[in-house]
């Protein structure tokens, strides 16, 4: 049972519900259900079993059996009754960053804005500064977002983009083999992509499009996916296939820098293929374009910033150096999965330790562990240890940064811990030198080990929070703290282009999965892409370290000569 959709639908009503005005207790209940069923701790065999959901803590009666009605039939007939009464124009207001429900009746009832378009002509208009709750600055938010949204329509997260690479390459085999190569942003495994590309030898090209559905003229076809996305198919000479197939994945900056290098030694290429002094040059494969160029194969996770041509790829941190992770989640907090599982779950993936990171007190929303139940947690996991030998496990907590930059623990609960990962989750709004001195001031306390997921964005929902990265990366050095780079795909944050700084500064980087469930361990690949892309080495990320020098950096905050 796959239990994200249902959530997202109770969490659907409970929205739905503020901006319709129903009983707010019913409202706090959809919400609260919501929670409480991702984490719940439900029996493998028959979960939806009468009383099984009645027994979880959050989950009434009447909405376990909406819980029961959308398993088996797909729907809530409760929640479209919601949706009709609700035109669709304002329900996509609530994906404004910052605009709750009660903001959005406002516009929908006093103002009577029915759409995105419209509630933008409204700001131009400066008709927000009079409504109620409403005035310049949130006007101008309101309209920032907007646009943020504008920019976001038609792009998708990596793990979306893949599922769809997956499903299009399921249905669209020819003999058993899919004939063509994913080239582009997917093709690079970029955090956001603008749509799918694909490439195919000229004489497989046209049958390729018409299974997809694609329209072109013989060179280009396009269309949708299943899911949506943009599709372009781009048919190619089988002699220059590998030269197009690297064109068409790699970035601009990179396209440039190797085909400016490859002119100086007499080399030219293009889109068109690879040619000598204007001769053609065949190149079936990439790796054949590599051998004719001379030129160690860049892969294209790296294929994005010209300095990739001159790093060591080989040293690049990779799957096969991850010895463990740090900052996982479990349901003592609002994980979906206990303590024990979640340790089994790492040392099946064949970690060597993981670190044991619940939300703190702060984090009400998401069962923030007093200081009490801290002390209980880590109790907890003295005892897991010596049930499992093979891997270490480290007692931490992820501790709330409060606007004034202290941690929301006092030093006592700090200090017997192996590692706290601290992170901002709320008042994104502070001004750049507020947010600046409250990062520094985290970064600067000799209890923090980790700076979690750096600049709070959200990938196609919220923008970074205005900060000084270079006094922050400063006081991190200075005090031996370590940056996360959470491997969320939602998050992948740090970005990777900022990566290169924290290298050359001696900065070490954790890549986190920030897992809240089993399946959510294995998200530390997208993290390692990103490492990879930012051209972290082994030297440069904590995960490389064997459990006895992970042990020694958390005690410690240095790592070895090596």
């Amino acid at each position: 049972m796959d239990r994200k959709p249902i959530a997202e639908a109770l969490q659907e009503m409970a929205l739905l519900g503020e901006l319709l005005e129903e009983n707010p207790f019913k409202v706090r209940a959809y919400a609260r259900a919501a929670r409480a069923f991702q984490k719940a701790a439900l029996p493998a065999e028959a979960p939806l079993a009468p009383g099984n959901l009645e027994a979880v803590d959050g989950i009434g009666k009447g909405v376990a059996s909406l819980i029961r009605e959308m398993a088996h039939t797909g729907r809530i007939l409760a929640l479209e009754e919601a949706r009709r009464k609700v035109p669709e124009g304002v329900r996509t207001l609530l994906h404004i960053p910052g605009l709750g429900p009660k903001k959005v009746r406002v516009l929908w009832r006093d103002l009577g804005v029915l759409s995105l378009g419209e509630l933008e002509y409204a700001c131009v208009e400066n008709r927000l500064v009079l409504l109620p709750g409403f005035g310049p600055k949130s006007q101008a938010k309101v309209l920032q977002g907007i646009r943020f949204l504008r920019r976001q329509e038609g792009k998708a997260l990596l793990p979306r983009a893949l599922a769809e690479m997956e499903e299009i390459e399921r249905g669209a085999r020819d003999g058993g083999e899919f004939p063509a190569a994913w080239a582009g942003e997917a093709g690079r495994f970029c955090e956001v992509v603008d749509g799918l590309v694909l490439l195919a030898e000229g004489p497989r090209a046209a049958g390729l499009a018409r299974r997809l559905g694609l329209e072109g003229n013989g060179e280009t076809w396009r269309g949708r996916s299943p899911g949506g996305l943009s599709i372009r198919l781009l048919a190619c000479e089988p002699d220059a296939f590998g030269a197009r197939l690297l064109w068409e994945t790699s970035s601009r900056p990179f396209r440039d820098a190797l085909a400016g290098r490859l002119a100086r030694e007499g080399l030219t290429w293009t889109a068109a293929g690879l040619a000598r002094e204007g001769a053609p040059v065949a190149v079936p494969t990439e790796n054949r374009f590599w051998e004719a160029c001379g030129r160690a194969p860049v892969p294209p996770e790296c294929r994005e910033t010209p300095e990739a041509l001159d790093a060591d790829i080989g040293g690049l941190f990779s799957e096969s150096d991850l010895r463990g992770s740090f900052h996982v989640h479990t349901d003592w907090s609002d994980g979906n999965a206990g303590l024990e599982a979640m340790v089994s779950a790492a040392e099946a993936l064949g970690w060597e330790y993981v670190g044991i990171c619940d939300h703190s007190v702060s984090a009400f929303y998401a069962g923030g562990l007093s200081e009490d139940r801290l002390r209980e947690q880590i109790r907890a996991i003295r005892d897991i240890q010596g049930r499992h030998r093979e891997i270490r496990v480290f007692a931490g907590v992820e501790s709330d940064i409060l606007p004034d930059g202290r941690l929301d623990y006092g030093d006592g609960a700090l200090d017997a811990l192996d590692l706290v990962v601290a992170s901002v989750h709320s008042r994104f709004s502070l001004d750049e030198d507020s947010q600046t001195r409250r990062l520094v001031k985290a970064v600067s306390n000799p209890r923090t080990t980790l700076l979690g997921h750096p600049t709070g964005r959200l990938l196609l929902a919220r923008e970074a929070y205005p900060f000084r990265w270079e006094e922050v990366l400063d006081a991190a050095r200075s005090h031996g703290t370590a940056v996360e780079l959470n491997a969320n795909p939602h998050r992948l944050d740090v970005d990777w282009r900022l990566a290169p700084e924290l290298a050359r500064l001696g900065v070490p980087v954790a890549v986190n999965p920030d897992a809240h469930s089993a399946e959510g361990l294995r998200d530390v690949s997208y993290g390692i892409l990103m490492a990879r892309k930012g051209l972290l080495g082994r030297r440069d990320v904590l995960n490389a370290l064997s459990p006895e020098e992970a042990s020694e950096f958390l005690r410690t905050r240095s790592r070895p000569a090596r």
